[in-house]
């Protein structure tokens, strides 16, 4: 069982300083009552039910304290399962056999009940964190576009002809006798520069130019 207690210190001063003595007794009573804390375990969640989606449904069967969702730490995926912690004990294993096998958006869930001493000691660790979905498309976009150094760019171009050379290598091993350019062979293409084809000049007789000086220019 989980316990929460409210610890006397120096902070905890009355406002009143001649009843001091009261509300340092009061405040050890407190310190008697525990919370007692109870923990579920939910699984085969549907898509799209989160943390929010599972507070404030499973609230209607008592106070919930922390909502765990297990997610993937390389992708942020969710794993269909997680953990609903209520503020009291018996909630918490009436809510675990109430939903237990419940028809959910066509799945069924699985609820079970875990003791406070069976939980990992992490199992709460930044579950108040709000999850924020990363843009991995842009992220992978501008990986993909980035300004390449000449050495990064020399790299590339000897994986692709060592690649180019590998294929080749099994084609001879098969009897098979083609040859290809390749990357190598594409890039020699590239580095050849295109001479440009000359036109030649040829002399036009503008349009505009009168009859009479077309005649003379024919004498």
């Amino acid at each position: 069982m989980g316990k929460k207690k409210t610890v006397a210190s120096d902070e905890n001063i009355a406002l009143d300083v001649e009843k001091q003595e009261e509300f340092n007794k009061n405040l050890e009573e407190l310190n008697d009552e525990e919370i007692d804390y109870g923990t579920i375990y939910v699984g085969h969640l549907p898509r799209g039910f989160y943390e929010d989606e599972m507070k404030a449904y499973f609230s209607q069967f008592g106070t919930v304290s922390k909502v765990r969702l297990a997610r993937s730490k390389k992708t942020g995926g969710y794993k269909g399962y997680g953990y609903v912690q209520f503020t009291n004990s018996d909630v918490a294993k009436i809510a675990a056999d109430a939903m237990n096998n419940y028809l959910m958006f066509d799945r069924l869930l699985k609820c079970q009940y875990v003791a406070e001493e069976d939980l990992h000691p992490a199992i709460w660790k930044g579950y108040n964190k709000k999850f924020v979905w990363a843009d991995r498309t842009k992220k992978h976009k501008k990986l993909y576009n980035r300004t390449r150094t000449e050495d990064q760019l020399k790299k590339t171009a000897d994986k692709l002809i060592k690649k180019d050379n590998t294929r080749r290598k099994k084609l001879l091993e098969l009897g098979i006798n083609y040859e290809f350019g390749g990357y190598e062979g594409a890039m020699k293409k590239k580095k050849v520069a295109k001479t440009p084809k000359t036109k030649t000049a040829k002399s036009k007789i503008s349009k505009k130019t009168p009859k009479k000086e077309l005649s003379e220019a024919a004498l």
